[in-house]
């Protein structure tokens, strides 16, 4: 019975942890942008651009609420239940596996 409280808290850990990597994987930082003199170095000398467009602006990337509070939330929650278990497996199971014999 213990085994299997074991087994199923570690296979619900792992899907927690396997359902955090799509919001981690996310937060990478987009590749930047073209730059305005890397535009001049591809025109060739003598020409003129139509129109000379500046290059966009950093849009600041925020990530969605339940990436910034949810993921981080049920990971502490599968972390202290992970170590409350090992800690209740020792003060329950280690402590009456030896008797003082008298």
């Amino acid at each position: 019975m213990r085994s299997f409280r074991f087994t199923l808290l570690t296979i619900i850990g792992l899907l927690i942890m396997s359902a955090a990597l799509p919001g981690v994987a996310a937060e990478d930082e987009p590749a930047p942008a073209e730059t305005a003199e890397d535009a001049e170095t591809l025109i060739q000398p003598g020409y003129e651009p139509a129109v000379v467009v500046e290059p966009a602006g950093g849009d600041d990337f925020e990530p969605a609420w339940t990436t910034k509070f949810l993921v981080p939330t049920g990971l502490l929650i599968a972390a202290i239940a992970m170590l409350s278990t090992v800690v209740m497996y020792f003060v329950r199971v280690v402590r009456t596996r030896y008797k003082v014999v008298e």
